[in-house]
């Protein structure tokens, strides 16, 4: 696995926005996009997947606790469940950029994903992959 920082990602490349219900989303969402947010975060639904037919943008909400460690369990656990959904989107790379520019959070985030992809196929006879990311994760601060 290869998790780096990169400052810019292709044009073309879904992208996971990462960030806390307080997160500033209009950074990088319009007004219709951050009120679908919130909606569906006060539903308790931590990710909304945005489709506009050339680019995959998923919002992915991320539960607060005042303990850091909880904290950052919180963003792995986010990112294995951002690897359910771009499995069920079949998108084989993503890149991570978290809202408030917490690099450690992004990290946290990639390496959820990386985890959640995990297979070991050794002993199955039909090593058709289940996931369909890639194991070269890159993540955007």
């Amino acid at each position: 696995m290869r998790i780096e920082s990169v400052a810019k990602i292709s044009k073309n490349t879904p992208i996971v926005y990462v960030g806390l219900p307080n997160s500033n989303w209009a950074k990088v969402f319009n007004d219709a996009q951050v009120a679908q947010i919130a909606q569906l975060n006060a539903a308790n639904c931590h990710q909304v997947v945005f489709n506009d037919g050339s680019t995959v943008a998923i919002a992915a909400c991320v539960k607060t606790d005042a303990n850091p460690d909880i904290q950052t369990e919180n963003y792995r656990l986010a990112g294995a469940e951002i690897t359910k959904e771009l499995n069920r989107l079949k998108i084989n790379k993503a890149g991570i950029h978290n809202v408030d520019g917490n690099e450690t959070a992004s990290l946290a985030v990639a390496e959820g994903a990386f985890l959640a992809g995990y297979q070991f196929t050794r002993y199955i006879s039909d090593k058709k992959r289940f996931n369909t990311l890639q194991t070269d994760r890159k993540s955007v601060v």
